[in-house]
């Protein structure tokens, strides 16, 4: 580790949760959770508008969900981990020094507990020891990769451990075996025999949505591979409405579970809550995760499109008998609230679920002849003007800000604080949903963007996501173009919302015509009918950040922050939220972190424009200066090197549970040196800009690193 950034407290091992205690100094006194406190209190969003055009849907029928892939972890299976393994702890069954272990889970549709596990573990301070079969799937393997980012050790049994019965089984019984067998040193992850599964979403998801919907809920629609949310929800629902809310239960109905994307036949701890089943094969869970994608901007995974499918299932029916209802009233109509949750997000699925080659093979179907959903919205019935449910451009920002302070060392003893805007809680799983949602907001109320017109971006990555997914909304034609140099996870995601991506040819340099983002100014140009979005150069792209996240920081620190640090490319996040902040307190500093190789750190001190180096973290740093990059705002710029942000990477993901991207490697690593030369008491605060889940293939893989010289 570098010595300007080790902290021993990071080492140590943490079982208790609770807020970080205030600091005596006056002007240092914030609140901010620990990333483990996120677990849980996502959004609930409105999906009516899939039931149909607004004419055919009654006024008093609602189709919302819970977006669980926004729990830290990105799967509402954080919430059964932590419930697990916090009661563990709370029981005496988990201690200081023992190892949780627990098996690979080789269904196609269900890594997300395991993952869970280990993310946890990291977050508790805890070892974990995954067991898995002694040969491999590509499949399996990259199952494993996203396992040991959180420090997760892999145990392979030998293979006559794993033969004779199904290979899950065995697994499952070799770890069960090693718990037993050393009841001091292990503690075994059990997800289906444990009564604390339920308990995870009766205690938390079921009165969260009561909540949201204002105890209005009529119809509650879930799978149960574990049983655990459709019993839990189910059993508080059955409590709080006196037994009048009525629940579904989705089914797989294939006839080989082995080969289903959406799991096994549904577990026997959920089969006597639900009143009713609702079949759904897994060409419909497919068809609903694309339809999804690209009629609402949500990438989900196989489960959240199977319980969809579902829920749409038991809506049309509610609908038609609505309208047998003959001579009544849109008031005296009961609302109707239909409820399911999104448990998985689509990322993972990328190569198989949402890969044209894949699905072709797998069910014999062109992507191109699955039809989208109706994106038209209608006013609500003022029956539902409590509801707490979005549309998805509406829960863009407002981010948790979480505390990192106990990676700052204070050497100086000034009793500094480091918090981080997590951003990748945003839908699209990054910052760039803001600056795009104002650059389209903006676009069509001056008439720049109109319907019908074809939207064309250039992107490092995440804003080529942000504006499909805004595209894949709103219903226009999107073309994203991009460079050699962004990760494979970020090229499907594009695809995945339905644009189409252009990469420029190796080496490609910016001022060649075929650079990625001369590509885009080139079409937008010869294309009048076109709109590019210009990130680089577009003044909607600061002021989204001075609109946004600026005012946010603000108010979560109840306007005693200091110091805000960020990298910059297109300089949007960093010159936009400055302004914001400056208008409030001049005082404030601004700090650019900056990759080595970057030509921002030089054009600061000598403002000339020097020849940019090779660097590898994606999304910051540039070899030209953006017009939306203001240097005049900035103080100061702190030059981070690669293996100094992929090193903090894996220090969040290992100590932390944060699996984030090499961006928010390079800003927590630079506000840590930040907050250890302050002399006086003082709030920094940075991003953490995206997800490290599309990173795997790079910053959080083994060979990556060692091929770019930078383990």
């Amino acid at each position: 580790d570098d010595p300007e950034t080790t902290n021993s407290h990071s080492e140590s091992k943490r079982f208790e949760v609770g807020e970080i205690p205030e600091l005596e100094t006056p002007t240092v006194e914030v609140y901010a959770p620990k990333f483990q406190e996120l677990v849980g209190r996502t959004p609930l969003v409105d999906l009516t508008c899939i039931l149909g055009p607004p004419e055919t849907v009654p006024d008093n029928v609602k189709l919302v969900a819970k977006l669980e892939f926004l729990n830290p972890g990105l799967s509402a299976k954080d919430r059964l981990a932590w419930s697990i393994l916090q009661s563990a702890v709370a029981d005496g069954e988990l201690h200081f020094g023992m190892t949780v272990i627990t098996e690979l889970d080789l269904n196609f549709g269900d890594n997300d507990t395991t993952s869970a596990v280990a993310m946890v573990c990291a977050m508790l301070g805890c070892k974990c020891e995954i067991v898995v079969p002694p040969e491999s799937s590509s499949e399996t393997k990259k199952k494993i990769q996203a396992l040991e980012s959180h420090g997760a050790v892999i145990v392979q049994p030998g293979t006559e451990a794993t033969s004779g019965e199904t290979k899950q089984n065995k697994l499952c019984d070799f770890a069960k075996g090693l718990a037993a067998a050393k009841p001091d040193q292990y503690f075994y992850f059990d997800r289906y025999e444990k009564a604390v599964n339920a308990n995870a979403y009766y205690d938390t998801l079921g009165p969260e949505i009561w909540k949201q919907t204002k105890g209005m809920v009529t119809h509650f629609v879930s799978s149960g591979y574990t049983g655990g949310t459709i019993s839990g929800v189910g059993r508080f629902f059955k409590e709080a409405s006196k037994g009048q809310i009525q629940l579904d239960l989705a089914v797989a109905n294939n006839h080989n579970d082995n080969d289903s994307i959406i799991g096994k036949s549904v577990s026997e701890l959920s089969m006597d809550i639900p009143t009713q089943t609702v079949d759904v094969s897994d060409c419909e869970a497919m068809r609903m995760c694309h339809q999804l994608a690209r009629s609402q901007g949500l990438l989900c995974g196989p489960v959240s499109g199977m319980n969809v499918a579902a829920a749409l299932k038991v809506a049309q029916t509610l609908i038609e008998k609505e309208h047998r209802k003959e001579g009544t009233s849109n008031k005296d109509k009961a609302p109707i609230i239909i409820c399911t949750v999104l448990p998985d997000n689509g990322i993972k699925y990328l190569d198989t679920l949402f890969n044209a080659c894949w699905i072709k093979a797998s069910y014999g179907i062109e992507l191109e002849a699955i039809e989208p959903l109706n994106r038209q919205f209608k006013e609500s019935s003022s029956s539902f003007e409590k509801l707490q449910a979005f549309r998805v451009v509406d829960i863009i920002g407002e981010t948790p800000l979480i505390d990192l302070t106990h990676y700052v060392n204070n050497v100086n003893d000034c009793k500094a604080r480091l918090l981080a805007k997590v951003e990748f809680f945003n839908p699209g799983f990054s910052i760039k949903d803001r600056i795009v949602r104002n650059i389209f907001t903006t676009a069509e109320k001056n008439g720049v963007l109109q319907p019908g017109m074809t939207v064309v971006a250039a992107s490092s990555g995440n804003t080529g996501a942000a504006t499909a997914m805004m595209c894949a909304i709103r219903g226009y034609k999107c073309i994203i173009t991009t460079s050699q140099k962004c990760s494979q996870e970020k090229m499907d995601a594009i695809r995945a919302y339905g644009a189409e991506l252009l990469v420029s040819p190796p080496g490609a340099q910016e001022g060649d015509e075929n650079h990625y983002m001369n590509m885009a100014k080139n079409m937008a140009k010869t294309n009048p009918d076109w709109f590019d979005v210009d990130q680089y150069q577009n003044p909607y792209n600061p002021e989204a950040h001075c609109l946004t996240l600026g005012p946010e920081i603000w108010e979560q620190t109840n306007g005693k922050i200091t110091h805000f640090i960020a990298a910059g490319s297109t300089g949007g996040t960093v010159c936009g939220t400055t302004r914001c902040l400056k208008e409030r307190n001049p005082n404030i500093r601004s700090v650019l972190a900056d990759p080595v190789g970057s030509i921002f750190t030089e054009y600061f001190h000598k403002r000339t424009h020097g020849k940019p180096g090779k660097f590898l973290v994606e999304g910051v740093g540039k070899g030209s200066i953006p017009g939306c990059m203001d240097i005049d705002v900035i103080d100061e710029v702190l030059p981070v090197k690669d293996c100094q942000a992929f090193r903090m990477c894996s220090k969040m993901a290992r100590e932390e549970g944060i699996l984030a991207g090499g961006s928010a490697g390079l800003n927590v690593f630079a506000g840590i040196v930040l907050a250890n030369r302050l002399t006086t008491p003082g709030i920094v605060v940075t991003v953490l800009p995206d997800s490290g889940i599309k990173y795997q293939s790079k910053v959080y893989c083994r060979e990556w690193l060692e091929t770019n010289q930078v383990l």
